[in-house]
Protein backbone atom coordinates (compact mmCIF):
# COMPACT_ATOMS: atom_id res chain seq x y z
CA UNK A 1 0.00 0.00 0.00
CA UNK A 2 1.73 3.31 -1.02
CA UNK A 3 1.46 6.52 1.21
CA UNK A 4 -1.72 8.24 -0.56
CA UNK A 5 -3.26 4.94 -0.03
CA UNK A 6 -2.65 4.39 3.75
CA UNK A 7 -3.46 7.90 4.26
CA UNK A 8 -7.19 7.79 2.91
CA UNK A 9 -7.91 4.23 4.75
CA UNK A 10 -6.41 6.10 7.80
CA UNK A 11 -8.91 9.19 7.48
CA UNK A 12 -12.12 7.05 6.04
CA UNK A 13 -11.47 4.75 9.33
CA UNK A 14 -11.45 7.90 11.73
CA UNK A 15 -14.59 9.16 9.98
CA UNK A 16 -16.40 5.83 10.56
CA UNK A 17 -15.25 5.47 13.58
CA UNK A 18 -16.45 9.58 14.51
CA UNK A 19 -19.53 8.47 13.32
CA UNK A 20 -19.87 5.45 15.11
CA UNK A 21 -19.36 7.68 18.14
CA UNK A 22 -21.74 9.89 17.08
CA UNK A 23 -24.77 7.29 16.06
CA UNK A 24 -23.67 5.61 19.57
CA UNK A 25 -23.04 8.18 22.16
CA UNK A 26 -25.83 10.90 20.95
CA UNK A 27 -25.35 12.52 24.34
CA UNK A 28 -22.04 13.67 24.22
CA UNK A 29 -23.23 16.02 20.94
CA UNK A 30 -22.87 19.76 22.31
CA UNK A 31 -26.72 21.24 22.45
CA UNK A 32 -25.89 24.85 21.03
CA UNK A 33 -23.55 26.53 18.31
CA UNK A 34 -21.26 28.19 20.87
CA UNK A 35 -20.16 25.22 22.44
CA UNK A 36 -20.18 23.45 19.17
CA UNK A 37 -17.84 25.96 17.55
CA UNK A 38 -15.73 25.69 20.61
CA UNK A 39 -15.07 21.89 20.19
CA UNK A 40 -14.53 22.91 16.55
CA UNK A 41 -11.65 25.29 17.90
CA UNK A 42 -9.96 23.09 20.11
CA UNK A 43 -10.12 20.08 17.75
CA UNK A 44 -8.06 22.23 15.26
CA UNK A 45 -6.10 23.63 18.13
CA UNK A 46 -5.04 19.73 19.14
CA UNK A 47 -4.70 18.60 15.39
CA UNK A 48 -2.63 21.17 14.03
CA UNK A 49 -0.11 22.13 17.53
CA UNK A 50 -0.67 19.59 19.83
CA UNK A 51 -0.11 16.01 17.28
CA UNK A 52 2.75 17.83 15.87
CA UNK A 53 4.49 18.47 18.89
CA UNK A 54 3.82 15.26 20.69
CA UNK A 55 5.03 13.52 17.32
CA UNK A 56 8.84 15.04 17.61
CA UNK A 57 9.13 13.87 20.70
CA UNK A 58 8.59 10.63 20.06
CA UNK A 59 11.20 7.77 19.66
CA UNK A 60 12.13 7.04 16.38
CA UNK A 61 11.90 3.45 14.20
CA UNK A 62 8.34 1.37 13.69
CA UNK A 63 7.75 1.39 17.60
CA UNK A 64 7.62 5.50 17.31
CA UNK A 65 5.44 5.80 14.12
CA UNK A 66 2.89 3.39 15.62
CA UNK A 67 2.80 5.25 18.61
CA UNK A 68 2.24 8.50 16.67
CA UNK A 69 -0.37 6.82 14.28
CA UNK A 70 -3.05 5.13 16.74
CA UNK A 71 -2.30 6.44 20.10
CA UNK A 72 -2.10 10.29 19.33
CA UNK A 73 -2.95 10.98 15.46
CA UNK A 74 -5.85 8.64 15.22
CA UNK A 75 -8.15 9.87 18.50
CA UNK A 76 -6.96 13.14 16.86
CA UNK A 77 -8.36 13.29 13.95
CA UNK A 78 -11.32 11.29 15.19
CA UNK A 79 -12.22 14.21 17.27
CA UNK A 80 -11.84 16.31 14.45
CA UNK A 81 -14.29 14.27 12.36
CA UNK A 82 -16.70 14.06 14.99
CA UNK A 83 -16.30 18.13 15.54
CA UNK A 84 -16.90 18.08 11.85
CA UNK A 85 -20.37 15.73 12.34
CA UNK A 86 -21.72 17.93 15.17
CA UNK A 87 -21.25 21.09 13.14
CA UNK A 88 -23.20 19.51 10.64
CA UNK A 89 -26.29 18.09 12.94
CA UNK A 90 -25.98 21.80 14.58
CA UNK A 91 -26.27 23.64 11.18
CA UNK A 92 -28.95 20.95 9.91
CA UNK A 93 -30.92 21.86 12.93
CA UNK A 94 -30.57 25.07 12.87
CA UNK A 95 -32.43 25.41 9.42
CA UNK A 96 -35.01 23.35 10.74
CA UNK A 97 -35.65 25.49 13.44
CA UNK A 98 -36.09 28.19 10.40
Amino acid sequence: MTGGGLLAAFAVGAGLIALWVDGRFPKLMPRNLVRTLIHVGVSIVVVQVFVPTIGSTLPGGPVGVMLLLFCIALPALVYCMLTSVWIIKTLQGAIRQH
